[in-house]
């Protein structure tokens, strides 16, 4: 980015149907965002940058820098550059001596098993998987007394976590776009959180660079 600091209040819509915001200067709700540039990697032509958003719409930072001609690089759905994405397989275990699966791979299991439940029985959440133990069996004997084997969905997570699924015929799933919110506010609470920023954003840093 050029410009070591630019502010859009582009008005912006949303597509629902493909859960998509859009600059619209006719029908467009109030929309502020300021990007402050940080840090330019020639090396893949790509600046780190924060933003703030002034004003709180869905997909705000992401249209509004797509609006900018300044997308997140790894994120198509607004511009980014489907070479920097990242695939995974889904429901795959890593076949090492401890056999662990892959932390992301563990929540999507049982997110997909947690709405598949909801909408069979009625019971339970999201919440009630959402185990961070990333041993391949402690899951599945977890997953196995929760869910309702059948339900054709639930069993297909089972046995696609069991490699009865050969790995071919298990989805792909985007592992993520470089966007990460480094601090909240909630003025009315007289609280703020932070975060810590991650590894795709500090390897670019320097000892100079500050983060709020």
């Amino acid at each position: 980015m050029a410009q070591k600091s630019i502010e859009t209040d582009a008005p912006l819509g949303f597509d629902k149907r493909h859960q998509k915001a859009f600059v619209d200067y006719d029908n467009g709700r109030p929309s502020v965002t300021r990007v402050e540039s940080v840090r330019y990697n020639p090396q893949d032509n790509t600046s780190l940058v924060l933003c703030y958003p002034l004003t709180g719409r869905q997909h705000q930072i992401r249209a509004h820098l797509n609006h900018l001609n300044h997308p997140i690089a790894n994120d198509v759905k607004y511009g980014g550059s489907t070479e920097r994405v990242e695939v995974i397989t889904a429901y795959h275990h890593t076949n090492t001596n401890t056999n662990t699966t892959n932390t992301n791979t563990a929540a999507a299991a049982a997110a997909a098993a947690a709405s598949s439940k909801n909408r069979t029985s009625g019971g339970g959440g999201s919440n009630a998987l959402a185990s961070t133990d990333t041993d391949k069996n402690s899951l599945l004997s977890e997953l196995e007394g929760y869910l309702d084997l059948q339900c054709p969905r639930c069993s297909w997570v089972v046995d696609a976590l069991s490699d009865v699924i050969p790995v071919h015929q298990k989805p792909k799933v985007l592992s993520g776009i470089w966007l990460h919110s480094l601090r909240y506010e909630f003025p009315n609470l007289n609280r703020t959180f932070k975060a810590t920023a991650p590894s795709w954003a500090t390897e670019l840093l320097t000892a100079n660079d500050q983060l709020p």
